[in-house]
């Protein structure tokens, strides 16, 4: 059982494989309670795009339609909203800072690639790597996904056994990876407090 929390895609050009980590995560953990948030919140906001809006909207309106047992969260403007992932025993999703919060706090996290960012912390952990692009090119970077408002990178047509691979990895070396991030997260927090502590001292 336990509680299990889904981080939406940042990018709408994603917002179709939401239902196939839904669809893996019922067939696995049928009795496990989910949550999908939202980060950037549902639809048209004077921060988010009409274009935008209306896809999230939409995207919100399938998941509540196909999967009533899922829970969906606005997690939007509040950081109090985010408190579900102090509770939940997994998070799988696409959204970095969620991923990298529940790594600091021991939790078990598997981010899901987007561009970039996602590509670098994982590697940086040396974490499993599960990617919404075929990788036989460079990871494609924010500015491109932005400029463009689509990923130049052809999809990965293995997204779905992928996705299956990572849980399966997950159950094998979670105990051990984990406690290892958590230490390596308190190690690069002291490298960092340092520095900045120094610079400070010039200012």
């Amino acid at each position: 059982k336990g509680v299990i929390a889904i981080s939406d895609p940042a990018y709408a050009c994603n917002f179709d494989l939401v239902s196939v980590v839904i669809d893996e995560l019922n067939k696995r953990y049928p009795q496990s309670k989910k949550v999908l948030l939202f980060h950037r919140g549902v639809g048209v906001d004077k921060d988010t795009p009409e274009s935008l809006g209306i896809m999230q909207q939409k995207l919100y309106e399938k998941v509540a339609t196909d999967y009533p047992n899922i829970e969906i969260v606005d997690a939007s403007r509040g950081i109090e909203k985010l408190s579900i992932y102090e509770k939940c025993d997994l998070h799988i999703g696409f959204r970095v800072h969620a991923h990298i919060y529940n790594l600091s706090m021991g939790n078990h996290s598997l981010l899901i690639e987007e561009e970039a960012r996602g590509a670098g912390v994982n590697e940086i952990f040396g974490l499993p790597s599960v990617k919404t692009y075929n990788d036989y090119r460079i990871a494609p970077s924010i500015v491109d996904i932005v400029k463009r408002r689509r990923v130049d990178n052809p999809r990965n047509l293995f997204f779905s056994k992928n996705i299956a691979d990572m849980l399966d990895r997950y159950v094998e070396i979670k105990t051990f990876q984990y406690n290892h991030i958590v230490n390596l997260i308190k190690s690069y927090f002291v490298v960092c407090r340092d520095y900045i502590e120094g610079f400070a001292k010039h200012i």
